[in-house]
């Protein structure tokens, strides 16, 4: 049975040129390297941009909550229900 991990790494394997130079094989390994952490560095990028909506949705709506509640005990008000 094979593996996500071991299809990851033939799949490395079959990028990388076929010679025995081993500086060659250096250069291409940073070179790959490189790369996976770029992505790696954009994907975080990403989740700390979704984080952040995220936490300013929660706060829209903890602030429309506060507001709903206080229709209830005071009645209604002229544009209280919009928060921009």
């Amino acid at each position: 049975m094979e593996t996500i991990g071991s299809k990851r790494s033939y799949a490395l394997t079959r990028c990388m040129p076929n010679n025995d130079d081993d500086d060659d094989d250096d250069a291409v390994s940073a070179d790959i390297n490189d790369v996976f952490q770029e992505i790696l560095n954009r994907c975080f990028d990403d989740i700390e941009q979704f984080m952040i909506r995220l936490q300013s949705v929660s706060d829209a709506y903890k602030e429309l909550e506060k507001r709903r509640k206080g229709h209830k005990k005071k009645g209604l008000q002229p544009g209280g229900n919009t928060l921009f």
